[in-house]
């Protein structure tokens, strides 16, 4: 077990195969890019076959293969606050930004919002890096916490505690809080890695057009604007 790193913030550990770095510090800006960038501060763990990304909460977020056995190594998994997951597709070489102008296509669980491309959660690479998931999970709940750095301890305590049943319990909350899952997203959401808090100002649609797949049924009403209020303090 080593401990390395130029700052605390960056100091990184290795334990049973995993790189574990607690804080990591990403771009402060938002760009569209054609390689995988990180944002933000975060946190991570390397295996031999995966870099897994966290929130300092402790909650998943990213899953990128590493080496054989994974799509293509530009592309990614990402979570979101609603506990879907996400494929980020760079469709081949310059093939999302010839078909979209955008360097990724985002490719859901479902199939209601497909855009382009195969479904990649039906291949084998991804539920192997679910599997990875699961795997890495079962691992940390065996290392002993007993004298690492507080950071590291730390960090370890809170992704075990963020496991399947937790990060669906915090996603229905957000959803309670706003009312539902949100079926449509302002068109600049289609950027990479554009992370989104929704508030709800109003329900339903003045069309519900029968071609929509993602119509509510409901017809068109305003919230109150106590009730906006409410749900921007409880987010």
């Amino acid at each position: 077990m080593t401990i390395k790193g130029k700052d605390s913030s960056m100091q990184s550990y290795q334990i049973d195969g995993l790189h574990i770095t607690p804080q990591k510090e990403g771009a402060d800006k938002y760009i569209k890019i054609s390689y995988p960038f990180r944002y933000g501060v975060y946190s991570e763990i390397k295996s031999n076959s995966y870099t897994f990304g966290f929130n300092l909460n402790g909650e998943i977020k990213t899953i990128q293969g590493r080496g054989e056995g994974w799509l293509d190594a530009s592309e990614w998994l990402k979570r979101n606050a609603g506990n879907d997951w996400i494929y980020f597709s760079a469709g081949g070489y310059t093939g999302a930004y010839d078909f979209t102008g955008e360097y990724y296509v985002p490719c859901l669980s479902y199939n209601s919002n497909g855009i382009f491309g195969p479904d990649r959660f039906k291949s084998p690479e991804v539920a192997a890096a679910f599997d990875a998931w699961r795997k890495l999970r079962k691992q940390l709940n065996t290392v002993d916490e007993t004298g690492l750095p507080a950071q590291t301890a730390g960090f370890i305590h809170r992704v075990k505690k963020m496991g399947p049943e937790k990060l669906e319990g915090r996603a229905g909350l957000l959803h309670d809080i706003i009312g539902g899952q949100v079926s449509v997203l302002p068109p600049d959401t289609r950027h990479v890695e554009y992370d989104v808090i929704p508030v709800t100002i109003s329900d339903g649609c003045l069309y519900n057009c029968g071609f929509c797949r993602v119509k509510t049924g409901k017809m068109f009403k305003l919230r109150e604007k106590a009730d906006i209020i409410n749900q921007i303090h409880a987010l």
